[in-house]
């Protein structure tokens, strides 16, 4: 999963990314679920949001899995603040 935060209106912002095999809608679903009940609950998250996005890929598809999991981490790996 990829993992990025910005700052928006005091709260941190963090979007986890998922990959799922087209066929995979109730993976799909409860992932939804899952990022919408912790960014709601207060009690978890005080000052954190999450979002999420979602990339579908071919069923019995290994290279692409591999390929699509790299582009997610190249992605995050972009969007860090560079090291001093």
């Amino acid at each position: 999963m990829d993992k990025c935060k910005c700052l928006l209106n005091n709260r941190h912002v963090s979007k986890l990314s998922a990959i799922f095999e087209e066929n995979a809608a109730r993976d799909d679903e409860v992932f939804q679920l899952a990022i919408s009940d912790l960014s709601l609950n207060d009690d978890i998250l005080q000052s954190e949001k999450i979002t999420h996005s979602i990339k579908y890929i071919e069923p019995n598809n290994p290279f692409q899995a591999v390929q699509e999991g790299f582009l997610l981490l190249f992605r995050a790996c972009l969007r860090q603040p560079k090291m001093s």
